[in-house]
């Protein structure tokens, strides 16, 4: 929010906080997208890119670009409603090691529960890699960036909730090739009938391949204190540990 029109701003700021600039204030053209829920990626030539959860042509968020002072302005991608390629892409992009652009819609796509899409730095070649489907813990709703692990392979998370069986899935994380294919869901976290959920539920945030080679994240809710948990997993989802219960602890939190 804030800025002109209460669309949001792009600004630029000083390690130690100084110099702080609006470059550009966003919703003013409603068709070049509104609300930014999240951060900038920086592309080798200096050209910041970013996504918008709403406005554009359809009102279903954008993708656009813009130079380190503010100038040029460019609307790259604009999200259709009826068009299949998802709705509310509200986290950044990333450059994978091939020289596109991937990144995800927290709904939309052929089933409305969101997408993975693709797309070359000036918006050609957009294509659609996979639609979440909602169904049987396949999962919805991806609102995390993904990530290029060393194997190539994108990572991920959703954190929409399905009911299927007695069980409510509430996210998982899941790898897919850069080419859409062999999708794989690594870890379900799901909350049972007896309401146990020392996993976690909810992993929002995106997932970090670390230096000892596996993958870490963080869920928003549940585990053993009810505020959370960091986890850890192979990057073929085996070995998946929880490594910290986030929450309360003697009177305070943790």
């Amino acid at each position: 929010g804030g800025g002109e029109v209460d669309g949001g701003i792009v600004f630029r700021i000083n390690k130690d906080g100084s110099a702080y600039e609006i470059l550009r204030s966003l919703g003013v053209s409603f068709v070049e997208g509104k609300n930014p829920f999240n951060g900038l990626t920086r592309l080798p030539d200096g050209r910041l890119l970013g996504t918008t959860f709403s406005g554009g042509g359809a009102n279903s968020g954008c993708i656009y670009s813009l130079r380190e002072d503010g100038s040029e302005y460019r609307l790259v991608w604009s999200f259709s409603a009826s068009g299949g390629d998802g709705i509310g892409p509200g986290v950044p992009l990333l450059e994978g090691s091939d020289g596109l652009l991937y990144g995800t819609t927290d709904s939309g796509g052929y089933y409305a529960k969101g997408s993975i899409y693709r797309m070359a730095k000036d918006g050609s070649g957009f294509v659609v890699l996979h639609n979440f489907t909602g169904n049987e813990g396949q999962g919805r709703g991806p609102i995390s960036a993904l990530i290029e692990a060393r194997d190539g392979w994108l990572y991920g998370t959703t954190g929409g909730e399905e009911t299927y069986g007695t069980n409510i899935s509430t996210g998982l994380a899941f790898k897919l090739q850069r080419d859409g294919t062999g999708f794989i869901i690594l870890h379900e976290f799901l909350t049972p009938a007896n309401r146990i959920m020392p996993d976690g539920i909810r992993p929002l945030g995106a997932l970090l391949e670390a230096r000892d080679g596996l993958l870490y994240g963080f869920t928003a809710t549940a585990g053993t204190n009810g505020f959370g948990t960091l986890y850890r997993m192979d990057t073929n989802g085996t070995n998946y540990e929880v490594v910290f219960h986030l929450g309360r602890t003697n009177g305070g939190f943790a």
